[in-house]
């Protein structure tokens, strides 16, 4: 089952009037919609905005309900470099958590400065930088590969930044 995840209502709408809904789940604060889209059977959660509200949404709908795999989306910004424009489709590369860490003298530094991780797996040790699944990532190119269409967004591959707090300068 794939768990879908994103911060507010406006995000869900293109979803919600595709889904074929089959149940919903109220789980502590979190309304958890269960259904079919495109004949896959999906969770999709509108979990409220900033990471502690995604890590518990997306908690829940693993732990509850077994999902295997987790997708987040949603409206976001980016950097004037990055060559992203309003419409587009971005997929992320890795995830980095780009406050989690310590200001000192000389500046910011990341949790690899302080020696703490913020993830331990079985293979990895993660301190600032999430990597995503690259088959899930080749098998989402591979579906949004289509002939270009008059008017389709472009698709980009790259890093994503998670912040606590949104830049709101060049």
């Amino acid at each position: 089952m794939i768990a879908l995840l994103c911060s507010v209502q406006a995000e869900a709408q293109l979803l919600l009037a595709h889904l074929v809904v089959t149940g919903m789940t109220r789980l502590g604060s979190k309304s958890i919609i269960a259904g079919t889209l495109a004949g896959q059977q999906v969770l999709l959660c509108v979990g409220g905005m900033g990471k502690v509200n995604a890590a518990h949404a997306a908690a829940l709908m693993i732990a509850e309900f077994s999902a295997d795999r987790l997708l987040i989306f949603g409206v976001g910004g980016a950097y004037p470099a990055s060559g992203a424009v309003v419409g587009d489709i971005v997929l992320a590369q890795v995830e980095i958590a780009g406050d989690e860490g310590v200001l000192t003298h000389d500046g910011f530094k990341d949790m690899e400065y302080i020696g703490i991780p913020l993830l331990k797996t079985a293979t990895s040790v993660i301190f600032t930088t999430y990597p995503a699944s690259e088959p899930l990532l080749k098998q989402a190119l591979r579906t949004l590969d289509s002939p270009s269409e008059p008017g389709r967004t472009d698709v980009h591959v790259g890093p994503f930044v998670t912040l606590s707090t949104c830049t709101g300068t060049t």
